[in-house]
C-alpha cells in the first residue's frame, strides 16, 4: 500500500507539471496566438503528453521490460488520445454547454483526466510485481 501512494503521489507530482505545461501553453495559444480554444486545446495536450510520458516511464512506472519501448509508447499514445477525447468532450460541454470560462473548465477537465490517466497507465504500462524506486 506504501508503495501504490508513493506512486500516486510521484503521478501527482508530474501530473501537476505536465498540467502546468498544458495550462501555460494553452492560454499563450488561446491569448497570444489568437488560436481557436480547441485547436489550442488539442495542441497543448499533445506536447504535455509527450512531456509526460519521457517523465513517467522514468519516475512514476515501472514498465515491463519484456514489451519493446515501441509498445509502450504506442500503448501510451493510445490511452493518451483517449484521454484526449475525454479531455475535449469535458472541454466542449464545460465551456460550449455550462459556459464556464475555458481556464476553470482546463482544470475541471483535467481533474478528472488525471484520473484515468493513472489508472489506465497503471494497468496497461506498468510491469506487474515490479517496484520503481
Amino acid at each position: 500500500m506504501k508503495r501504490l501512494v508513493q506512486q500516486m503521489v510521484r503521478c501527482g507530482i508530474v501530473g501537476i507539471v505536465s498540467f502546468l505545461l498544458d495550462f501555460i501553453l494553452m492560454i499563450v495559444l488561446k491569448e497570444g496566438a489568437h488560436m481557436n480554444i480547441f485547436i489550442a486545446t488539442t495542441l497543448s495536450y499533445t506536447i504535455s503528453v509527450i512531456f509526460n510520458y519521457k517523465v513517467s516511464t522514468i519516475f512514476v512506472f515501472s514498465v515491463d521490460p519484456s514489451k519493446g519501448k515501441n509498445q509502450i509508447f504506442i500503448t501510451f499514445l493510445i490511452l493518451s488520445f483517449i484521454a484526449l477525447i475525454l479531455n475535449e468532450v469535458l472541454m466542449m460541454g464545460f465551456v460550449g454547454i455550462l459556459l464556464i470560462n475555458y481556464a476553470i473548465a482546463k482544470i475541471l477537465a483535467t481533474m478528472n483526466v488525471t484520473v484515468f490517466n493513472f489508472i489506465t497507465r497503471k494497468l496497461f504500462i506498468e510491469a506487474r510485481n515490479r517496484v520503481i524506486y
